[in-house]
């Protein structure tokens, strides 16, 4: 999984190049209790991409606070569709739900990623 954690990166690394954000990188979570089933297999690795001043700060934590459905979420969108086509699934922190949060300065997406079995 370090390899998808690299490939992550590379993404953030564009966006960056493009301006997006002053800096962006990419952690790999090894909470196992909180990604585990009842039985302790682990089913997927979490993985948390960070970005400090996103050119849509402002207009994500607008819509975040007025709880809206839709959101800026471009770098989620993107990790997503790059995830898929490398053969994984993700699997928490979904496609649509409450994976991206925001601080003052930060974009937070929070991927939950697994192999996919096809």
């Amino acid at each position: 999984m370090m390899a998808v954690r690299g490939a992550l990166q590379q993404l953030v690394n564009l966006f960056l190049i493009n301006g997006f954000a002053l800096d962006g990188t990419v952690r790999m979570q090894n909470d196992n209790d909180s990604n585990s089933n009842k039985q302790g297999v682990v089913k997927g690795v979490r993985y948390e991409i960070v970005l400090t001043s996103p050119a849509t700060l402002w207009s994500g934590r607008a819509l975040e606070y007025a709880r809206s459905k839709v959101r800026n979420d471009f770098v989620h969108k993107a990790a997503v569709a790059l995830l898929e086509e490398a053969g994984y699934s993700v699997v928490g922190g979904g496609k649509n739900e409450g994976s991206v949060r925001y601080t003052k300065t930060e974009e937070i997406t929070t991927l939950l990623v697994e192999q996919s079995s096809t």
